[in-house]
């Protein structure tokens, strides 16, 4: 990847859905990973600016699912002003799908369990950055997780200490939640039917090689959250 004649990308992936939720952004990536290998896929008709979190769920879900070191986003990414630009002018570029039947492909490869009972919720991985805490603080204020869920978030000593500052993780601990620093949910040691839920791909994929449960739900941050404070898992892909 130290040499620019390594770093053009050779399959172009045409993206028929919208991208606006974060979640899309990981089942695209993991969609992606499990089909291109050792390739460096070009994204294009993407017209949203993808942030900081949806860059990193893309990241994440590519490297789990498969090996992608490097991707284009034409007109987003700075080697790709344009798809000639991504190419290097490649010929005969390979064509992947990434519509409504493949993301629905890679949400019911990361969806496998069979109770809507949920053990525990783990949030932060990658690790939270302080946009998501906020975001998570603010849905759980006022509210109390299930007494039969825990709540886990995951994020790296910086921002924990400025999510300590601005009160965030103490709305997160008056409703039962806890917000780990510099460690992962994989760590964690559980009886192999133990129901996990995430917002993560990554966690996802990981979690039943990791962990030996095979109960595993994904989906957005916001349904994660409902299946802390309700213990049930209510969310699907529409």
């Amino acid at each position: 990847m130290h040499l620019s004649e390594n770093r053009f990308g050779n399959v172009i992936v045409d993206v028929e859905v919208d991208m606006e939720l974060i979640r899309d952004w990981y089942l695209m990536g993991y969609y992606v990973g499990s089909q291109v290998g050792l390739d460096i896929p070009i994204y294009t008709h993407i017209n949203r600016v993808p942030d900081l979190t949806r860059l990193m769920g893309l990241c994440a879900a590519g490297i789990a699912s498969g090996s992608i070191v490097k991707f284009h986003i034409v007109g987003i990414t700075l080697e790709a002003p344009t798809l000639e630009a991504a190419s290097g002018n490649g010929k005969n570029l390979k064509v992947l799908k990434f519509g409504k039947k493949e993301r629905r492909i890679a949400y019911e490869r990361l969806n496998h369990s069979d109770s809507d009972e949920v053990d525990i919720v783990v949030l932060g991985c990658p690790h939270a950055g302080l946009d998501r805490i906020r975001t998570i603080a603010g849905m759980l204020e006022g509210k109390k997780i299930h007494k039969n869920t825990r709540l886990y978030i995951t994020t790296c000593h910086p921002i924990k200490n400025t999510a300590d500052k601005q009160g965030f993780t103490e709305i997160i601990a008056k409703a039962g939640g806890s917000v780990w620093e510099d460690a992962c949910g994989l760590v964690l040691s559980v009886d192999p039917s133990t129901v996990f839920a995430c917002d993560s791909a990554k966690m996802a994929n990981y979690l039943p090689g990791e962990t030996g449960s095979k109960n595993t739900w994904f989906g957005t941050t916001e349904e994660c959250i409902q299946a802390a404070i309700t213990g049930k898992w209510r969310g699907e892909l529409k």
